[in-house]
């Protein structure tokens, strides 16, 4: 049995049982982890397997939400991107945002008609500069106490077509205005989810990936009922008898009471597909901002400096709850499109493209007719779940609160994870006993800089990548190989995998043992960019076959994955 599920199924008994490994998930299990509470978390597939690892990697207060009336949201979002551009600055970076512009008085007629009645669609016409003015006028109001403490700035405009051709000469050249204000940007929500997830485990949360729920089982023993739990590599049925359900699934969530015996109809949800290219030129002319605009037929797009690739989405197109997407040939076309049609004189094409990627947004059920009127507010729903069980030969009920979160941004996450924790806390009669609000995020580097602990193991250049990957604990990292080293387990820990210089052999070991990975899968996507920046060609299939075979006898091995990973590069670097 692997150690992480062992850890839970030593102990059944647990204060709250959170589904969902997510970004609300893991801010969850962190936050009342903090509060003392003894809490388990499972997740079906791997962490930030869903939405949070499909995301356009934006830390955002969503301006185009101001017209739909979703002051609330916004002024939560703008705050909570604030805290973690303070709080999570390893994580989280300010990117300047360009809003190239046309015409200045556009728009003013269908943003009321939008604020009036969420469902108007009207004719499509891009927002003027006189319209996104007004909002970026409220949208610096609502951060005014916080912003400059996160070091961010008011926003201005360029003014006229001259101005605009000095400062984007790539633009296209009908451009007349750019706005420019400032959000930010998560460079990889993955590491961030590990870092939350972590942070619970170190304040004695109980987690597991590849664990999925499996039903309630009524116990014929001298107990409560319990909630099986099956180990998605190995097969094995563990129970866990919580207090307190948190169902933070996502855009699963009503699959999810489903198996818990319960006929919800919360979700909706809508698909964004995304684009990753390769192209310094076109990295150039975003002038290290993201191009944020309005397209003629009304769909938000944005082309965005990801490290040294260019990130272009996306599309919001309805989805079916819980459906794993794709990109479509139909999505990758428009989106290269649209690229070519603000940067007319930048050669785009296919050939640029290393990684494309998808995912559905967790929203609630709407009847709205444009998936853009659909809010991208949460609201949590309490249920009622029952399990009965034979307690002294009689047949005893129980109830258990089941909170279930119904839509959620990636920006707002700690504020998620913090109404979660305090209607569970309700729910337990137990009070809470610190807040996150003014909390680093762990791997926030405060004072000392780990680089010098980690050059004496691994050199100068590793030792900086270290710390970009892992933050203030990547000295943890550097200790962890110079073990696999000392002790004869690895004499090669501190050496890069073969084909790559991105990635060393005593990260996979960290990452299998630490960071709960199974397979390549788990690593070249959610623990490293190496998918995301097209090292690992997208054609080039992931097995998990290798986790499987090794998880059956105990834990994921190192060998076993670092062959894998290492067949994964060859094959990527033949094609290439």
């Amino acid at each position: 049995m692997r150690a992480s599920v062992q850890r839970i199924a030593q102990r059944p008994e647990t204060d709250v049982l959170i589904l969902g490994g997510g970004i609300n998930g893991a801010a969850a299990a962190r936050e009342l982890a903090l509060q003392g509470i003894d809490v388990v978390l499972a997740e079906a597939h791997d962490f930030a397997y869903g939405a949070s690892g499909a995301s356009s990697h934006m830390i955002h207060g969503g301006i185009r939400y101001l017209e739909y009336g979703e002051f609330r949201l916004v002024k939560e979002s703008v705050q909570e991107r604030n805290r973690l551009l303070r709080h999570a600055g390893h994580r989280v970076r300010p990117l300047p945002t360009f809003i190239p512009l046309r015409t200045t008085l556009t728009g003013l007629l269908n943003a009321p008609l939008r604020f009036l009645f969420k469902d108007y669609r009207g004719v499509p016409a891009e927002r003027g500069a006189l319209m996104i003015k007004a909002g970026l006028v409220l949208y610096d109001t609502y951060s005014r106490a916080s912003r400059k403490a996160a070091g961010l700035k008011r926003h201005s405009f360029l003014l006229g077509r001259q101005a605009v051709r000095r400062a984007f000469p790539d633009l296209r050249p009908d451009t007349r205005f750019v706005a420019q204000y400032q959000d930010a940007q998560v460079e990889s929500p993955e590491r961030l989810i590990i870092d939350l997830l972590s942070e619970a485990e170190d304040h004695g949360a109980r987690i597991a990936n590849q664990l999925a729920l499996t039903g309630t089982t009524a116990s014929t023993i001298d107990a409560s009922d319990g909630i099986t739990l099956t180990d998605q590599l190995t097969g094995q049925h563990i129970q866990v008898r919580p207090r307190v359900i948190i169902n933070a699934t996502g855009s699963w969530v009503d699959l999810t009471n489903r198996d818990l015996g319960h006929e919800t109809s919360f979700m909706g949800g809508t698909k964004g597909a995304h684009l990753v290219l390769d192209h310094p030129q076109l990295l150039e002319a975003c002038r290290g901002g993201e191009i944020f605009f309005e397209h003629q037929d009304g769909r938000i797009v944005l082309i965005c400096p990801l490290g040294e690739r260019v990130l272009v989405g996306t599309t919001d197109l309805p989805a079916d709850p819980g459906e794993v997407p794709e990109c479509s040939d139909e999505e990758y076309e428009y989106l290269l499109e649209l690229v070519q049609d603000m940067f007319p004189t930048i050669p785009i094409s296919e050939e640029h493209v290393v990684h494309t990627f998808a995912g559905v947004r967790p929203l609630p059920r709407s009847n709205a007719d444009a998936t853009g009127a659909i809010t991208r507010d949460h609201h949590i729903v309490h249920l009622s779940h029952s399990m009965r069980g034979t307690r002294n030969g009689r047949v005893k009920s129980i109830e258990i609160p089941l909170l279930c979160l119904v839509g959620g941004k990636l920006t707002t996450f700690r504020a998620v994870g913090e109404q979660l924790t305090d209607q569970a806390l309700d729910q337990l009669d137990r009070d809470r006993i610190r807040t996150t609000r003014g909390r680093d995020i762990k791997g926030m580097i405060r004072g000392d800089d780990p680089t010098k602990d980690c050059e004496a193991v691994v050199g100068s250049t590793y030792a900086r990548a270290l710390v970009k990957r892992y933050g203030s604990y990547a000295n943890e990292v550097a200790d962890f190989i110079a073990h696999l080293i000392d002790s004869g387990t690895d004499p090669d820990a501190a050496h890069p995998l073969a084909h790559t210089r991105e990635l060393l052999r005593g990260e996979v070991a960290w990452m299998a043992e630490r960071e709960h990975a199974t397979n390549a899968e788990d690593i070249l996507r959610r623990r490293t960019n190496l998918r995301f920046n097209g090292i690992v060609r997208q054609d080039t299939a992931l097995s998990v076959e290798a986790g499987k075979d090794t998880a059956a006898q105990g834990d994921v091995g190192e060998d076993a994955l670092v062959r894998e990973i290492e067949e994964i590069l060859e094959a990527s670097t033949a094609r290439a």
